[in-house]
């Protein structure tokens, strides 16, 4: 089985909008018309401890996760009505310029059932200058 494409976009909130509102937000409002979209397989929010946010601002207040079969999928999905409809929403609560995407094929190295409560910590591992990119997914063993 070909692993599906997963997007992954790193959001930050508007200026000015605080994070209860920004979650609320982006929980119920704009995940409404997410749903929308065509060939949708998976769609996922990490929304941001608020308990994160007693030192300060974070870089993003959340990642959004969506799952398509390949990139074919992605593309078909870009240029469609409700793909615009999601562009428009995002104007009303995400920093556009401070987005940040990239495209990934999940590797499960270790499967197991998620318990109830389990927080999900994602990291961005940065490869080495210079090393090229099959030697650094070979070193994560993500060939």
């Amino acid at each position: 089985m070909i692993p599906m494409i997963k997007a992954i976009t790193c959001i930050k909130r508007k200026p000015g909008m605080s994070v209860e509102d920004f979650q609320a937000y982006w929980r119920t409002d704009h995940a409404d018309v997410v749903k929308h979209l065509p060939g949708l397989r998976r769609y996922h929010q990490s929304h941001a401890l608020l308990g994160g946010y007693r030192k300060g601002d974070l870089i993003y207040d959340g990642i959004a996760e969506i799952w398509v079969d390949d990139v074919d999928a992605l593309r078909a999905m870009a240029d469609t009505p409700a793909y615009d409809a999601v562009l428009r929403d995002e104007e009303n609560f995400i920093d556009r310029p401070k987005m940040a995407m990239i495209l990934t094929q999940e590797h499960i190295i270790k499967d197991g059932v998620v318990p109830s409560g389990a927080l999900k910590n994602v990291e961005f591992v940065p490869r080495k200058r210079g090393m090229e990119i099959a030697a650094f997914q070979a070193y994560r063993g993500r060939d």
